[in-house]
């Protein structure tokens, strides 16, 4: 489990984490196991969004459900041209990620 362990933040060619990808499957349960792990769920990929915008901008409400539960979030995070989530919920007709916000 170590040798997992210090992937946990590891990036690919977009700077996304494990746990941008996990956000991406809407998979919560592997998302709560990332974050307990010490996933960086304030971490930019390159186009600057962290795991939350991502979710939001996917409407992938079990994520933003998932992302919120961790007691450092910060739903008022900006990224990309001062964009925070709800924006990106906004723009992308995201009701279902919004309400879990």
């Amino acid at each position: 489990m170590a040798s997992v362990l210090r992937y946990i933040n590891a990036v690919d060619v977009d700077n996304s984490t494990p746990l941008h990808w996990a956000v991406e499957s809407d998979d919560p349960e592997i998302i709560d196991l990332l974050v307990a792990a010490g996933a960086d769920i304030h971490h930019r990929n390159l186009p600057q969004m962290t795991p939350l915008h991502l979710a939001c901008d996917m409407n992938k409400s079990r994520a933003v459900e998932a992302l919120c539960k961790s007691p450092t979030r910060d739903v008022n995070v900006r990224g990309e041209n001062g964009q925070v989530p709800v924006h990106y919920c906004a723009v992308k007709d995201s009701f279902e990620a919004a309400q879990k916000l």
